[in-house]
């Protein structure tokens, strides 16, 4: 048996500037402190606090999937690796 160890990323800051989504509209739209939507989105991996109600929001908020915001090491990889 193989282990494949994958590194789960948490892009937020990268989706909130393409979205044009500022940290105050973050905090606004998920109830939170500015100071915590600013770790929120400052964070390399998915910050204590983010449960699926919460990543389901952001996702909302942002227009984009789990999968965007939680990109793995895989997902980065070449599919056709030669």
């Amino acid at each position: 048996m193989v282990a494949i160890l994958m590194e789960i990323q948490w892009d937020l800051a990268a989706i909130m500037a393409r979205k044009k989504v500022s940290v105050n509209e973050l905090a606004d739209a998920l109830d939170i402190s500015r100071t915590t939507a600013s770790r929120y989105k400052n964070s390399a991996i998915i910050p204590g606090g983010v449960d699926h109600e919460r990543l389901t929001q952001i996702c909302n908020l942002l227009n984009c999937t789990p999968g965007e915001l939680l990109p793995t090491s895989r997902d980065s990889e070449d599919p056709d690796p030669k």
